[in-house]
């Protein structure tokens, strides 16, 4: 006989699964960058984990239902576990470009891949998880109204919890982001997922948009012999501790 389980408790632990193992490579890679930030924030390094895991709560909210969650979460369990490999094992960033790589990847490419260590993983991060997830009951209500309910309550508690932590940190968030951009990409799985949709986007329907003219009507007004003259500015954030006017060792206002 199959354990029951409701539709929350279950997602919550799905979403700390992926949180934990499924981003083995993001944590690798702030672990390196932590390191070598002096002095450390331990509670905003505390508050990384809790901010991923209710993002991924999150995201299998919207994706855990009836019947479907039997496919969806497994499949979602492949693919980022072949992703955490690549991450871990090739340091590699699942963005646009990786995934368009993959798409372009041919047969003999892809089978180079495969490795001992790639089995390991996938029987680790694959097949026992998944016997897991088939050998439970996910229990919903069985109004609609009531499920969409308690899954809209379960989302705003989510947001809620990942508002103060960003609100708490959020010069700490900021900062990370600005300088290490990269990060996004080793988000599991909502990396792959939000890269693969944009290139169906553009595959399916960007690509196919027939070429438009801008600009076709414009006139040159300038009836004077002087050439016409463009000035373009152009502007990049910087911090004021960082101007050597301000005692910054380097020269940035170097005299003109």
């Amino acid at each position: 006989m199959k354990r029951r389980i409701s539709h929350i408790n279950f997602t919550l632990l799905v979403a700390v699964f992926f949180a934990s193992a499924q981003n083995a490579g993001l944590w690798t890679h702030l672990f390196d960058i932590l390191s070598q930030s002096q002095p450390i924030d331990w509670g905003f390094v505390a508050s990384i984990p809790l901010f991923i895991s209710v993002l991924c709560f999150t995201l299998f909210t919207l994706l855990v239902w009836p019947v479907v969650y039997k496919i969806i979460v497994p499949l979602l369990i492949t693919l980022s576990t072949l992703a955490t490999f690549a991450m871990v094992t090739y340091g590699q960033y699942f963005n646009y470009d990786m995934i368009v790589n993959i798409f372009e990847t041919n047969q003999s490419e892809a089978t180079s891949y495969l490795s001992f260590s790639l089995a390991l993983w996938v029987l680790a991060l694959v097949v026992l998880p998944i016997i897991a997830v088939l050998s439970v009951k996910v229990e919903f209500p069985k109004s609609l109204r009531r499920l969409l309910f308690q899954k809209v309550i379960s989302i705003v508690c989510a947001l809620a919890v990942a508002g103060g932590v960003a609100a708490l940190y959020y010069k700490d968030y900021a900062s990370l982001v600005r300088n290490h951009g990269e990060v996004k990409s080793l988000i599991n799985p909502t990396n792959y997922l939000s890269a693969t949709f944009r290139y169906a986007k553009y595959s399916l329907y960007e690509k196919n948009l027939p070429f438009t003219e801008l600009g076709t009507d414009a006139k040159d007004n300038n009836k004077s012999k002087k050439p016409n003259v463009v000035v373009l500015v152009v502007g990049e954030t910087s911090r004021g501790m960082n101007y050597s006017l301000n005692g910054y060792s380097r020269v940035t206002n170097a005299p003109g």
